[in-house]
Parts: structure tokens; sequence; C-alpha cells
């Protein structure tokens, strides 16, 4: 079980007792949500599909429409940085994260990294979690020195499974309550970036089964591990946000990939399923982050060189 069974003796309520009030969040509020984005995914395969069945009529129906869909689509893929409406919207204002406690997994290089150096930018209060302890100190005093409020790192291996996700909620918790100085309903962590991941190359008939067992551990299991682990608090509050950056590859998989998709499907699945209960409510969100530009991170440089070598 990923949540142990409180002490006896201990006044933690029980996980029932977090569940939010769905009279508070209207179920077809949740509905409206789920359809939304649904409509925005299934959208371009719906022109496509109605464009090619009507073609088998002789009168194509939609095709400009559909050629412009899907032009925009392999522009913005070939050149774009960012997903059209994240472009639309823009960045957070530069105070958006001021006063906020962030917590940042895999923040010891790649992409943690520089999401804990762009959060330290806006004002945010960081804890930073890697399994390696010493650079993590050193991304904390980077933080520093871009403007974050407070750095603070917790040691977190991945692959510890769901007790190493307790312990280290717990540590995040206290740290927390330190940065906001409040031990009550309005200390907590506001945002949750679980960044922590790995990857494979290799064809999956040659994938051992201990490296998807691996994978899975890091990709999948710790991630869902520490979501149970903060959403208590989340939901005591009634107010947070957790975001698990999942891949491009569980829509369009490299070659070499299949294990690594795999995790990131599964723990899309995850975040499809929170977003359509009554978890997502006004002030608690939970979102899946499906980065698909070439990241310059030591895991893509040295997948880069494996393949580059002859």
């Amino acid at each position: 079980m990923l949540s142990p069974e409180p002490r006896r003796g201990s006044k933690t309520p029980p996980l029932s007792a977090h569940r939010p009030d769905l009279s508070v969040t209207p179920v077809a509020m949740v509905k409206l949500g789920v359809c939304t984005q649904l409509a925005f995914e299934v959208v371009p395969y719906a022109l496509v599909a109605i464009t090619v069945f009507s073609s088998a009529f002789g009168k194509p129906l939609l095709a400009q429409v559909t050629a412009l869909v899907l032009f925009l689509a392999f522009l913005n893929a070939v050149v774009g940085e960012c997903d059209p409406w994240v472009r639309f919207l823009g960045d957070a204002p530069r105070n958006a994260y001021r006063g906020k406690v962030v917590w940042i997994t895999g923040a010891s290089q790649g992409l943690g990294e520089e999401l804990a150096l762009h959060c330290a930018s806006l004002g945010a209060r960081l804890i930073l979690s890697s399994r390696r302890e010493d650079v993590l100190w050193k991304v904390c005093a980077a933080c520093d020195a871009v403007g974050a409020e407070q750095s603070k790192a917790v040691v977190l291996d991945a692959r510890g499974g769901a007790v190493a996700a307790q312990d280290a909620t717990r540590a995040a918790l206290a740290i927390a309550e330190t940065m906001t100085g409040d031990e009550h309903d309005h200390g907590g962590i506001d945002y949750l970036f679980l960044v922590a991941g790995g990857s494979q190359s290799s064809a999956a008939v040659d994938t051992a089964e201990e490296v998807d067992r691996d994978m899975f551990e890091i990709n999948t299991l710790s991630a869902i591990a520490l979501t149970k682990a903060v959403l208590p608090s989340m939901l005591r509050r009634r107010t947070g946000t957790i975001c698990a950056i999942g891949s491009a590859a569980v829509k369009c998989p490299a070659p070499g990939q299949a294990t690594y998709a795999a995790t990131k499907a599964a723990l899309a699945g995850t975040y499809w399923h929170l977003r359509a209960t009554a978890y997502n409510t006004s002030r608690m969100f939970a979102h899946t982050v499906h980065p698909y530009s070439r990241l310059e991170t030591d895991l893509f440089l040295s997948q880069t060189q494996r393949f580059a070598t002859p």
C-alpha cells in the first residue's frame, strides 16, 4: 500500500476525511473541464476523419480547414517552442510565484534545474529534491542568487518507493511550515512539479525486465506515490497545483523508447483521472505537461552521443 496506516494514537484523520465536498465543486464543472480538454485533443483527428471519409463520396468536406490546421500543427512542431495556447497565454506575471512554496523533484539537472531557476526569478520559495544532495545545494545557491525568497534541499531517490515518498513529503511539509511561518491551515506546498525521471534506448525485444520495472518505478510509481502523499495536505487547505512532466513520446514515440513511452502514458492516465474527479476543485489543479522540443539535458545529450557513436 502506498499510504501506510497511521500509528496507534495518531490524530491524523483518514484520507476519506479529505475528500472534497461535491456541493462546493459541482460535477457539471468537472465534466465541462474534461470535455473541453478532450475537444482540443480530438478536433484535429476528427477533421482528418471527416475529410477522408467524405472524399470517398467524391466531395471532401472541410478539406481546406483540415489542411490549415494540420499545416499549423506541423509548423509549430518544427519551429515552435511551445504549445500555441501556451504562447497565447504568455509567461506568468513577475510576481506570480512570490511567497508561494514550490516543490520540484529532479531539480539537480536539466529541466528540473531550469524550472527551479525560472521559479526563483519569480520570487518563489523553493524546495528542491533529487538524490544528489551536494548538487542540490549548489542549485539552491544559484536560485537564491536570481531572486528566490528561500531555497531548501530535500534528498529524494525516485527508486525509493512509497516509503521514500512519504519521508520526503513529511520533510517538505515541515520546511514549508517554516517558510510560511504558519503551522495550521495556511502553511503548505502550493506547487508540486514532478520532474524526476529516467529514459532508456533499446528495442522492446532487447529491453530486460529489470529495466522495464526500473523505468516504471522512476517515471510512474514514484510520481504517483508523491502525489498521494501530498494530496491530503492540499485537500485540507483546499488549494494546490500538481504538475507532472510527461513526454511527447506518449503520442509519437521515438525508436527504442517503448518502455519510456509506456511509463509516461501511464503517468498521463493517472492525471487524466485526477482532472476528471472532484479533486480538481476551483482552487486545486492537476496537470501533465508533454515537452516535445529537443531539451538539451544530460539525458538527451547522452542518448544523442550513444546513437551517434558508430
